[in-house]
């Protein structure tokens, strides 16, 4: 019975070992998992708003050297496009907030084949 008594402080000093290794690792991965699911959404945003703005740029019909302009939604995200007419392309810009509340802009450059 009195040899258990001396393991008392042990166990405890490697159940408070134990647990400051946990919290260090769950304030490392917290962040970072953050960080991934972040930039995951800018990401998608990138993509979607990249092939709206492409297929839009082929099938729009340019009679016109006037600019356009169009608001579409891509989940909660509003962008706002331009096309303008840069002799001799068309040139479509989209710009959006995206996930860190910045403003990103993707711009492409379209040659009508009349």
């Amino acid at each position: 019975m009195n040899c258990n008594k001396h393991y008392n402080g042990f166990i405890f000093t490697e159940i408070m070992m134990s647990f400051s290794l946990i919290i260090v690792l769950s304030l490392t991965i917290i962040p970072i998992f953050y960080q991934l699911t972040t930039e995951q959404m800018n990401l998608y945003y990138r993509r979607e708003i990249h092939s709206y703005l492409h297929d839009h740029l082929i099938a729009r019909p340019f009679t016109n050297t006037d600019t356009n302009h169009e608001t579409f939604m891509v989940k909660q995200v509003t962008v706002n496009i331009n096309y303008t007419f840069e002799s001799p392309l068309w040139k479509g810009c989209a710009s959006w907030k995206n996930e860190k509340n910045q403003n990103e802009t993707i711009c492409l450059f379209y040659y009508p084949t009349d």
